[in-house]
């Protein structure tokens, strides 16, 4: 997959510094993730155009097929497809942060010590 650089010419996706994304980060990292393709989106030329087919290359595993899935859906709907950044990332967002969410409220949490009073504390 290509699109044109600065240049007029074509540039592989490849080439940039965006990691994959799987769905599999813990809620920090995703955010990270997110920043990262914002920054390289605004240090990088790339065409705000293509900014959904670039991630939408980095995206493997279950994201790939959530997205695939996506767009089958909004197709069968007549909805339009998603063609923002913008809204692909709340997408994104809504999606894999919804679950980190959930399951971070699911897991137990480890007893902490409170240093005050040598306690020991369970969270709430």
């Amino acid at each position: 997959m290509s699109f044109h650089d600065k240049e007029g010419g074509y540039s592989n996706f490849d080439e940039f510094r965006i990691p994959y994304f799987d769905g599999n980060l813990d809620f920090e990292s995703h955010l990270l993730w997110i920043n990262k393709v914002d920054k390289l989106f605004y240090i990088e030329y790339i065409p705000m155009e293509g900014y959904v087919e670039f991630v939408a290359y980095k995206l493997i595993g279950r994201t790939t097929a959530w997205w695939n899935h996506l767009k089958n859906v909004r197709m069968y709907q007549g909805k339009p497809l998603i063609r923002t950044w913008r809204c692909m990332k709340r997408l994104l967002q809504a999606r894999f942060l919804a679950l980190e969410e959930e399951e971070m409220k699911i897991r137990p949490r480890p007893f902490m010590r409170s240093y005050r009073s040598n306690e020991t504390v369970k969270p709430q």
